[in-house]
């Protein structure tokens, strides 16, 4: 059986952190489909 979940991560206010390093963060946890940050 092969669930396919998802991970759309919101992250907010968080300027000091760039996009690839909070993507190699997450993807620690899995597969990233969406990543919004403010």
């Amino acid at each position: 059986m092969n669930i396919h979940t998802s991970n759309i991560i919101y992250v907010g206010n968080i300027q000091s952190i760039d996009d690839n390093t909070l993507r190699e963060y997450f993807q620690r946890f899995g597969e990233i489909e969406a990543l919004f940050h403010n």
